[in-house]
């Protein structure tokens, strides 16, 4: 399994945790390292490609040109958008066109579990639809997803097995 997160101190405590891979992750370009991701908005993936091998882009409504000429590693932020559902219809952030794209050059989808954690009640609801229902297309469209941490602290790792588990019951 995969995590990212944000503080490198926490890097032997999510290998303890049970995740085989843990990448480091930066907001800004300028304290990217060797082997660290990044974390940039979808103007900024050219010259954060430049610099690290794992680019993490960020949702916006870029998205579909973001999957089909950039190809960042992640597109994190799925499903956290502030615009409202219609009556019939989730306000995703994706269609079956962006996920074929996604499952063509190897994108992968991100969910922010810190983001679940600390919303409040209402808000944690529809961001749990919404994540179903993304997972339902991209099972379908056969793209990889992945739930993350974005740990700063100890206290945001959560065990491996509990990221599986939550996987599995949202349909991942």
């Amino acid at each position: 399994m995969l995590d990212v997160i944000i503080n490198e101190e926490l890097i032997e405590s999510a290998k303890l945790l049970g995740f085989k891979q843990v990448i480091v992750a930066r907001h800004s370009l300028a304290d990217v390292k060797d082997g660290n991701a990044v974390i940039v908005s979808a103007n900024d993936i050219r010259s954060a490609k430049k610099k690290s091998k794992y680019v993490i882009a960020k949702s916006s409504d870029k998205d579909r040109y973001v999957i089909e000429h950039e190809k960042p590693f992640m597109l994190i932020g799925l499903g956290e958008s502030t615009k409202s559902d219609k009556t019939k219809k989730r306000e995703i952030g994706i269609n079956q066109v962006l996920c074929k794209l996604a499952a063509k050059n190897n994108v992968s989808f991100g969910f922010n579990f810190k983001s679940l954690l600390t919303a409040d009640i209402e808000r944690r609801a529809i961001i749990l639809g919404r994540w179903m229902h993304i997972a339902r297309i991209a099972r379908k469209y056969k793209v990889k997803c992945n739930i993350i941490s974005l740990a700063e602290s100890q206290e945001d790792l959560r065990d491996a097995y509990d990221f599986q588990a939550f996987a599995n019951l949202i349909g991942f």
